[in-house]
C-alpha cells in the first residue's frame, strides 16, 4: 500500500518552487477556469462550478502546499459552498464501506510491522540456501520479499523495513557493496515494492480507490480473487522484468556464497523466537484471506450454487473481513495478566489516517463527476477531437496519461484524478469502462522516474547510494516496460473481470 504522503525527507527545490507555485496557481486557475466557461455557456452551472473546483483541488494535489488529505476535504467543502450539492449527499462517500476495509488494512500492516513480522520474513527468506549463490538470485529473493510484502502493506512501510535491512547487507559483505549491486539492490526494493501493491485489492491505496470508483460510477463490483486474476501474475512478471534491467553487468560472486548465507542467518537468529504478537499477526491474516476468497472459490466449484457464497455477501463482505481482521488484533491478547493486546489505540492513531480522507475526497469529487453530468460532457468533447477510438486505443489513453501524471504526483492523486475521467470518457465512446478503468487504475501506480514519484523512490534516493542518473534511465526503462505488459495482460484476462 502507498503512503501519498511518503516518508519525511529534506525538501528539494523541485518540491520547493512546487509548493509555493501551487499555492497561488490552485485558486487562480479555478477561478478562471470557471469564468471562462460561465460566460461559454459551455456547461451547466452546476458542470461549470465543478469544473472550477476540480481544476483547484487537481492543481492543489499535484503541488501538495498543503497536505493532500485536507485538500480532500477542501474539494467537497467547497462544492457544498458553491451550491454544486448538498452536505449530505457530497460527503456521503466518506462513509463507504471501503473506508472501513482501508481501517482494517492498515491497523493489520501496522500490527506486523510493531511485532516484526515483517524483518523475520524478509531475513529468514535472503538466509535460504542458494539465494546467494548469484547476484540475479539475490536481487530476485529481495524483489520478492518487497512484493509480497507490498501486496499486503504500504509500499513506504516495505521499503523503510527492507531499507536498513539491504545496507547492513552491504556492509557486511565486500561484493554486495560494489557501487553497481549496490544500486541494484536499492532500486531493486523501491520498484518491487511499488510493483508488488498491484497484486491484491489492498496492496495500495489506488487499487481499493479504483474499486470504490468502478462500483459507484459503474455499478460492477471487483471481487478480491477476481481483482488478483489481474494483479498477481502482473506483479510476477513485473518483478521478473526488474532482475532483468537491474542485474548488475559483468559483476559475479568470487567468494563462498555460503559465508553471506550465514551472516544473514545470524541476523534473523538474532530476533529470537517467534513471539506471542507475531502468531496472532499471521492468525488474522490466514483467517482474513480464507474469508477474502472463499466467496469466489466456492462459487466456481459450485457451479453457480453457491456453498454459502451469498451468506457471506450479504454478512461478510469483503470491506467488513479488513474491518473484523482489525478489530479483531485489539482482542486477541499478549499478555492478559497486564492487559496487553496485539494492537491498542496508540497503534491504531499511527495509521494512515490523510489516506483515508484523501480517498473519501476523490470519491466524492467523481461522484459529483456523474451526478452534475460532466461526464457526458467530457466525453463528448474528448469524442469530437479523438473520433471513435476503440476499447484497446482508449484503455492505452488511460496507462500513457495514468504513468505520466504519477511521474510528478502520489498515484493516489493520479487515480482520483484519472479514474473519474477516464470511466467518463469509456462510457462516452461506448467501451467497456470497467476493463479502461482497472488498466488506468494499474498504471496510476506507476511513475518510477523521479525521487518525487513514489515514497519509496525517495527513500532509496535518500541513502546516497543511488545516482539519479541511474534512477532515471532504470525507472523510464521499466515505466515503457510496464505501460505495454499493462495493456498487454488486459487485453488477455480484462474481459474476466470486466
Amino acid at each position: 500500500m502507498d503512503d501519498p504522503e511518503g516518508e519525511s525527507s529534506p525538501e528539494t527545490p523541485f518540491d520547493f518552487w512546487r509548493r509555493r507555485v501551487g499555492l497561488f496557481l490552485g485558486p487562480f486557475a479555478g477561478l478562471a477556469v470557471y469564468f471562462l466557461l460561465a460566460r461559454s455557456h459551455a456547461l451547466e452551472p452546476g458542470a461549470a462550478k465543478l469544473v472550477g473546483v476540480l481544476v483547484f483541488t487537481v492543481t492543489w494535489w499535484i503541488c501538495e502546499p498543503i497536505p493532500m488529505a485536507a485538500t480532500a476535504l477542501l474539494g467537497p467543502l467547497l462544492c457544498v459552498m458553491t451550491g454544486v450539492g448538498t452536505v449530505s449527499s457530497v460527503f456521503q462517500p466518506f462513509a463507504s464501506p471501503v473506508i472501513f476495509l482501508f481501517i482494517g488494512t492498515f491497523l493489520f500492516a501496522e500490527a506486523a510491522h510493531k511485532h516484526g513480522l515483517d524483518r523475520r520474513l524478509a531475513l529468514n527468506v535472503l538466509s535460504w540456501p542458494g539465494v546467494a549463490r548469484s547476484p540475479v538470485r539475490m536481487l530476485l529473493a529481495i524483489g520478492m520479499i518487497s512484493g509480497f510484502l507490498s501486496m499486503w502493506m504500504s509500499n513506504a512501510a516495505v521499503t523503510a523495513l527492507m531499507l536498513p535491512v539491504a545496507l547492513g547487507l552491504l556492509k557486511s559483505d565486500e561484493q554486495l557493496n560494489d557501487p553497481r549491486m549496490a544500486t541494484s539492490v536499492l532500486l531493486m526494493i523501491a520498484f518491487a515494492a511499488s510493483a508488488g501493491g498491484l497484486a491484491t485489492p489492498i496492496g495500495t491505496p489506488p487499487n481499493l480507490i479504483g474499486i470504490g470508483m468502478l462500483k459507484e460510477l459503474t455499478h460492477h463490483e471487483v471481487s478480491f480473487l477476481g481483482w488478483m486474476v489481474a494483479g498477481l501474475p502482473l506483479t510476477l512478471v513485473l518483478i521478473g522484468v526488474l532482475v532483468w534491467i537491474l542485474r548488475p553487468q559483468g559483476l559475479s560472486w568470487s567468494s563462498d556464497h555460503h559465508v553471506l548465507t550465514k551472516k544473514i542467518w545470524e541476523q534473523a537468529r538474532a530476533l529470537g523466537a517467534v513471539s506471542r504478537g507475531e502468531g496472532n499477526v499471521v492468525f488474522v491474516f490466514v483467517v482474513a484471506l480464507l474469508a477474502w476468497t472463499y466467496p469466489s472459490v466456492a462459487m466456481i466449484f459450485s457451479g453457480g450454487k453457491g456453498m454459502g457464497a451469498g451468506w457471506f455477501s450479504q454478512h461478510l463482505p469483503e470491506e467488513l473481513v479488513g474491518l473484523a481482521m482489525g478489530l479483531l488484533l485489539f482482542v486477541l491478547p499478549i499478555n492478559l495478566k497486564r492487559w496487553e493486546f496485539t494492537v491498542d489505540w496508540r497503534d491504531g492513531a499511527k495509521i494512515d489516517w490523510g489516506t483515508i480522507l484523501l480517498f473519501g475526497g476523490g470519491m466524492a469529487l467523481g461522484k459529483l463527476i456523474s451526478t452534475t453530468g460532466l461526464d457526458e460532457a467530457m466525453g463528448k468533447a474528448v469524442m469530437g477531437w479523438l473520433g471513435s477510438p476503440g476499447l484497446w486505443t482508449m484503455m492505452a489513453v488511460g496507462i500513457v496519461a495514468s504513468i505520466a501524471l504519477s511521474e510528478f504526483t502520489s498515484n493516489t492523486a493520479a487515480v482520483n484524478v484519472m479514474m473519474p475521467l477516464m470511466i467518463a470518457l469509456a462510457k462516452a465512446a461506448d467501451v467497456n469502462p470497467v476493463t479502461v478503468g482497472i488498466a488506468t487504475c494499474l498504471a496510476c501506480s506507476f511513475g518510477f522516474m523521479l525521487p518525487v514519484s513514489t515514497a519509496p523512490n525517495a527513500i532509496v534516493f535518500g541513502s546516497g547510494r543511488v545516482p539519479l542518473r541511474r534512477m532515471m534511465s532504470l525507472g523510464i526503462q521499466f515505466d515503457l516496460i510496464g505501460a505495454v505488459l499493462i495493456w498487454v495482460w488486459m487485453v488477455i484476462c480484462g474481459k474476466w473481470i470486466g
